[in-house]
């Protein structure tokens, strides 16, 4: 799946429909025996879309997509600058919305303490999966935006191309390889800038 292909409003509703159904697996043993079918206290799909946890996942989404940060309420993006002056300064906000946003999303989807995020967060990513998409994405645009490697899988999502293909660019030395793994930030960047990644 590429990223292109997803939309924030349909991976919201992905990862939703997972938090619920664990949640509901959760709760129906808690039932007494003439109770809801439901189960206790489980919200519906519309109102989990207008929670705090719904604003994050498809805010997330469009972080992954874009690399810009929308608030609460807001329908459009701020833009790549945020409202701030500074391109590398915007970056760094979106990234750090995004990492708190992302952060609540997989406690939530992985029945995590909140807090305790599996390290690395898109170990299990799988690209075929908008939610592994969007994941793969999130995390190398927080690298990028910390000025760290990013992975063949998390440029490949990012560039919308297959991972061999990173690697035989890399191969042909027209991305360079991070020291210890990887690729390297300003070479990512350069790259995806060429191929007129938003937020790149």
């Amino acid at each position: 799946m590429k990223l292109s292909e997803i939309t924030p409003e349909a991976v919201r509703d992905e990862v939703l429909e997972a938090i619920l159904g664990h949640l509901q697996g959760y709760t129906v043993p808690l039932m007494s025996m003439g109770g809801d079918p439901r189960g206790v206290g489980v919200p519906s799909i519309d109102e989990a879309r207008q929670s705090t946890l719904g604003f994050d996942v498809r805010a997330v989404a469009h972080y992954a997509l874009t690399g810009g940060w929308i608030m609460p309420g807001e329908v459009e993006d701020r833009g790549e600058d945020g409202g701030v002056s500074s391109p590398d300064r915007a970056r760094e906000l979106a990234a750090s919305f995004a990492w708190d946003a992302l952060t609540q999303v997989v406690c939530a989807l992985y029945a995590a303490p909140l807090g305790e995020v599996p390290v690395p967060l898109d170990a299990d990513a799988d690209p075929e999966t908008a939610w592994g998409v969007v994941l793969l994405a999130c995390v190398g645009r927080q690298h990028l935006a910390q000025g760290e490697a990013i992975s063949a899988a998390q440029l490949a999502v990012l560039g919308g191309v297959s991972v061999a293909r990173v690697h035989q660019l890399a191969q042909a030395g027209e991305i360079d390889r991070a020291k210890h793994s990887g690729i390297k930030p300003e070479s990512a960047r350069r790259w995806l800038s060429a191929r007129g990644v938003a937020g790149a």
